[in-house]
Parts: structure tokens; C-alpha cells; sequence
């Protein structure tokens, strides 16, 4: 089953990269980028393997059901977080 996902790094993903990731959509904002989609949980377990051997720094990752709602670095989703470290 699929899930949406949004997964918040550190820094801006360029072009090369973004397109490392074509089923996502990708998105900067303030010295973060947001790549919002749904996956399944094979499809995250390998674009996350990606994004660390790209040297990509994870902030956070949010799971929801269903579609994924709108929103901004002021307002995060309220959801099932995972941080790293926490």
C-alpha cells in the first residue's frame, strides 16, 4: 500500500539530483527542500538509501494516509513524525 510522504533535507537539491528522483515532487524552501509523494514503503526505504549516499542531511520525515495536505517550513504537518535522532 502507498503512503504520502513528505521528507524535508538540508540544503537545495539541484536539477541533477532532483531528477535523480522522478516519481516525487521536489521543492525548496529556505535552505530546505520538500520531496512530497507517494511510495510505497520498498520505494522509501530505497529513495532514503539514496538521499544518504548523496550525502543529503534528512530534518525530517512526515507519513499521512491518504493525500498530502499543504505546507510551509512556519506551519509543519502535524502527523506521524520521524526526526533523525529522535
Amino acid at each position: 500500500m502507498d503512503v504520502s510522504y513528505e521528507i524535508r533535507v538540508q540544503g537545495v537539491l539541484g536539477p541533477m539530483l532532483r531528477s535523480a528522483f522522478p516519481d516525487v515532487h521536489c521543492e525548496t524552501v529556505v535552505r530546505q527542500s520538500t520531496i512530497r509523494g507517494r511510495l510505497s514503503s520498498e520505494d522509501l526505504r530505497r529513495l532514503l538509501t539514496r538521499l544518504d549516499r548523496y550525502g543529503v542531511k534528512l530534518l525530517g520525515l512526515h507519513c499521512h494516509e491518504g493525500e498530502l495536505p499543504e505546507s510551509t517550513p512556519e506551519s509543519p504537518m502535524i502527523s506521524q513524525a520521524v526526526t533523525p535522532g529522535g
